[in-house]
């Protein structure tokens, strides 16, 4: 055990320039202990067992993630695992392809919901400014229990379903890729800062364009009535809803049918259950129908619209160009040394 134990902290000494621990044939305490010791390295990494007998489960047990693969002698490991395989080939395709996949699905929907919330709620902060924070709300309360339940939820599931940045052929083909990704790279505080910083634009532009707007002649509408509260919160609602769902649209790489149809069925769903609701006696009694029928209603979404997206498709396009002239650079400069140093 003791000598074991010396092997292990002398590879662990070494984990900054190894990525795995193969073992072969040894005991059921020594197996543990070699992922106790990986585990403990300064690094902290997040550790996986793989495993196909008895003698593996208090490996896998121990991991951070356990995979068992039913061998001959028995299912012992696939019980006590997280994940369980007929063979060990399937590892490689859930590794590289769903792995890769998965980890872009969740962390997406994650930092989505973040952002989508952040342009919806923003606007009754700014709106605080303008009533003297007198509590009162900028949308109906029947837009407020819609907003995540009808109009903005389908899109998010069927990208956290069916999203793919590659296709399976190109993933395993080039195992590279799996770098993207690592070191938790989409969930950073970099990502993270990211989208907030274009929530925080995308719901800014949202409430002042219609503001400024109003501030300049009230009376914008077809009939040249002025504009209320409740036609006000209408206007940024409307925009609020095409944009969130347009965001995510620009943002897939993977722009299948069902996800098309979503974000066309959210946007125009809302159109139709807004008029519908706009017929039902109340605050919102033709309001939202007033505000259609007015072109200014239409040339105002179509800036709002804009104007929010066109910086985030420029970035989305620029990027990869810039990263390429980047790496570029970088291998010029990494040729010029050699040449340096052979001369």
């Amino acid at each position: 055990m003791f000598y074991h134990g010396l092997i292990g902290t002398f590879r662990v000494s070494r984990g900054n320039f190894s990525n795995s621990v193969v073992r072969n044939s040894l005991e059921r305490s020594v197996c543990l202990e070699v992922v106790q010791l990986v585990k403990q390295s300064p690094n902290k990494p997040i550790t996986a067992a793989i495993g196909d007998g008895a003698n593996d489960v208090a490996m896998i047990q121990e991991a951070h993630v356990g995979l068992g693969i039913m061998g001959k002698e028995g299912r012992q490991a696939v019980r006590c695992s997280d994940f369980a395989f007929g063979q060990f080939r399937f590892v490689r395709r859930v590794l590289l392809v769903h792995g890769h996949w998965y980890y872009l699905r969740i962390s997406t929907l994650v930092l989505y919901f973040f952002y989508k919330n952040i342009v919806f709620i923003t606007p009754q902060l700014f709106f605080n400014f303008l009533s003297a924070f007198s509590t009162q709300a900028i949308y109906d309360t029947a837009y407020l229990s819609m907003y995540n339940v009808l109009f903005t939820s389908l899109p998010i599931l069927i990208y956290g379903l069916f999203e793919q940045n590659y296709s399976d052929v190109k993933l395993l083909e080039c195992p590279h890729l799996y770098k993207e990704i690592a070191n938790n790279v989409l969930m950073s505080w970099c990502s993270f800062l990211k989208w907030i910083a274009f929530g925080v634009w995308h719901t800014t532009v949202i409430f002042y364009i219609p503001y400024f707007l109003m501030m300049i002649n009230e009376a914008i509408l077809l009939d040249s009535t002025p504009i209320d509260q409740w036609m006000f919160g209408s206007i940024i609602y409307h925009c609020v809803v095409t944009i969130v769902n347009l965001k995510l649209w620009f943002h897939s790489r993977y722009w299948s049918a069902v996800f098309i149809i979503s974000i066309v069925l959210s946007i125009v769903g809302f159109i139709g259950l807004a008029s519908i609701y706009a017929i039902i006696p109340g605050t919102m009694y033709w309001v939202y129908f007033h505000a259609i029928s007015s072109p200014t209603f239409w040339l105002l979404s179509v800036l709002a619209i804009a104007v929010c997206l066109v910086p985030d498709t420029t970035i989305t396009v620029l990027t990869p160009h810039i990263l390429s002239a980047l790496y570029r650079t970088k291998v010029w400069i990494g040729k010029c040394r050699t040449e340096t140093t052979e001369l």
